[in-house]
């Protein structure tokens, strides 16, 4: 796949930049970076934060993305979640994980500092309760 830019170079500032709220979460907030303007809606990158302690009243529960790729950095903080075929993990600061957008997944708890870089294909995506959680 050929990804020219539009424009060639984004610059992504902290200053001035803001945090909206998670679409699905509202314990989360997400920081768009630029890219999916940038690349016509191709690659989305994004940074979450935790505003809120884990809750599971504000989580979606088990889940998958329609994606093409998706790869998530920890920068902050940690996350445990299940995925199917690999069981429970704990990620943390330094740590990555790529998931392809079938695999089910849940996120069980963060820390309060909790801050990951996700990279998408396509930038939007659709989000997909599992079977099992729907049947909860």
């Amino acid at each position: 796949m050929s990804i020219k830019p539009n424009p060639r170079v984004v610059v992504s500032s902290l200053l001035g930049s803001e945090f909206k709220t998670h679409t699905h979460r509202p314990n989360l907030a997400m920081r768009d970076l630029g890219i999916g303007d940038a690349t016509n809606g191709a690659i989305g990158i994004h940074i979450v934060r935790a505003i809120k302690p884990y809750d599971k009243a504000d989580d979606i529960g088990e889940h998958h993305h329609i994606a093409e790729f998706q790869y998530f950095f920890v920068l902050k903080g940690w996350q445990r979640m299940h995925i199917d075929d690999v069981g429970e993990v704990t990620v943390h600061a330094g740590e990555g994980w790529l998931q392809s957008g079938e695999v089910d997944h849940e996120v069980l708890d963060y820390s309060d500092d909790l801050e990951v870089l996700c990279i998408n294909m396509p930038q939007k995506f659709q989000t997909v309760s599992s079977s099992r959680s729907a049947e909860s």
